[in-house]
């Protein structure tokens, strides 16, 4: 039997692995000040990594008593703080507390949305109307400086993002949830949040995540339910500093760009330009772009092998 010359491909590197070496490479000063808004435990958090490996502290918000509970036992960790404090415009509000917990929101369902789009069972569902006293983000000494907001609050995004302006001066990305067709009276748009954001000297990097809904039909139910469904709803999006004038930020801020870029909204190449300036200011070592290159996944590589290899 004769002896090919394949070229065995590089083992993959973990993800939290990568972050780690890359967060020591970095040299970070300081740990990035992680502020979530509605940090229901439903799902592991996409930030969940830049804490783990020491590169991240969270202030994180959640209301919801039950939720609230279950939080604090994550606190225990020490890198996470949790309160009980619901975010938005500053004043007693009704906030409208759905059956469906993921619905609840301060704004009412408009009956017209959920007829549209077939969800007669967002308004037949119990909704109790709940005061309470809301708080923004600038005048809360609780909360630090932030380096990366996390929201999802049913249409508050950009209540939250207009009582934060102080607190995010210095922050280099944002992830809310953003809505596409209003479900809610009053509700802001994706559009309403852009503009408040490039007010803020952010710009829109990617869009992560559509849910969308199955328009009714005679024919409905033959169609498959995720599928065939066409009618965006919402979903998650990034904002991030504007990196058009680089020479505009300061080190410390393209190194939580660039933390942030690999490990919680995956933007590799955004990464690596964050890199180069580094490099280009003598922060880091010429090095770092292409060992950071070695640690990628082969599916986002250019060499076919590489990609061939994880298939």
């Amino acid at each position: 039997m004769s002896n090919l010359n394949v070229e065995t491909p590089p083992a993959r590197v973990p993800k939290r692995r990568r972050l780690r070496q890359l967060a020591r490479a970095l040299n970070l000063p300081r740990p990035m000040a992680v502020v979530d808004v509605g940090a229901n435990p439903i799902n592991t958090p996409s930030y969940e990594n830049l804490l783990r490996v020491g590169a991240g502290r969270l202030v994180g918000f959640e209301p919801d008593p039950a939720a609230f509970e279950a939080l604090q036992k994550e606190a225990a960790n020490g890198d996470r703080t949790y309160l009980p404090y619901a975010i938005g415009p500053e004043g007693r509000y009704v906030f409208r507390a759905h059956q469906i917990n993921s619905l609840s929101s301060l704004f009412p369902f408009r009956p017209a949305a959920a007829r549209f789009m077939g969800k007669m069972h967002w308004i037949r569902r119990r909704v109790d109307e709940i005061e309470m006293d809301l708080h923004q983000l600038d005048r809360l000494e609780d909360v630090p400086p932030i380096d990366f907001l996390k929201m999802d609050a049913q249409g508050a995004e950009l209540a939250i993002l207009e009582g934060g302006r102080q607190k995010l001066s210095k922050a280099v990305a944002i992830m809310p949830e953003v809505a596409f067709y209003r479900i809610y009276d009053g509700q802001p748009l994706m559009r309403d949040i852009d503009q408040e954001m490039e007010r803020q000297g952010f710009v829109l990097h990617k869009i992560l995540f559509q849910k969308p809904a199955l328009l009714p039909s005679s024919q409905s139910k033959r169609l498959h339910r995720r599928r065939a469904a066409s009618q965006s709803i919402d979903g998650d999006a990034v904002w991030i500093r504007n990196m058009e004038e680089p020479e505009d930020l300061t080190s410390d801020q393209i190194k939580h760009l660039a933390l942030c870029a690999d490990s919680v909204f995956e933007s590799p190449d955004l990464v690596l330009m964050c890199l180069d300036i580094l490099v280009a200011r003598g922060e880091v070592t010429r090095k770092l772009p292409s060992t950071y290159v070695d640690m990628l996944p082969p599916e986002v590589l250019a060499d076919p092998v590489a990609a061939r290899s994880d298939e």
